[in-house]
């Protein structure tokens, strides 16, 4: 963990029988938006193995110690249609359109799940949202 003035990074590193990564996670509050901040994500293969996966995990964060509820919308660069925000606990919520909308608080422990369709990985705007 690095810390400077208006950010925060996390670092990971793992390396085990041929696969390998840096995980680098900051969090830096912008200066010129005010009451605005950048979650940033980089991940490197450091293994000799091919790192393959499908899934994206984000874990939502708590703003003014809320827990996420229905105070809270992610708002999306793209649209995803509409659909069930989860398939493993239902009535949290759904995603519309370009809107990720909450009904409920998140339990503890509840792990929320959705597929985002329409997000294209070579679009840098698509992994841009709003809370």
């Amino acid at each position: 963990v690095r810390e400077a003035a208006g950010c925060i990074e996390f670092e990971q590193s793992l390396t085990y029988n041929g696969v390998g990564y840096r995980y680098v996670k900051r969090i830096e509050i912008s200066a010129e938006r005010k009451g605005t901040f950048t979650v940033a994500h980089s991940l490197q293969n450091t293994g000799s193995l091919t790192l393959k996966t499908s899934h994206y995990n984000h874990a939502f964060i708590r703003i003014d110690d809320k827990p996420i509820g229905s105070d809270y919308e992610v708002h999306l660069p793209f649209d995803s249609g509409e659909h069930a925000i989860t398939i493993e606990h239902g009535g949290y919520g759904g995603v519309q359109n370009k809107v990720i909308k909450f009904l409920k608080q998140v339990d503890p422990g509840v792990r929320l799940w959705t597929p985002l369709n329409n997000w294209c990985s070579s679009k840098v705007a698509h992994s841009q949202f709003a809370v």
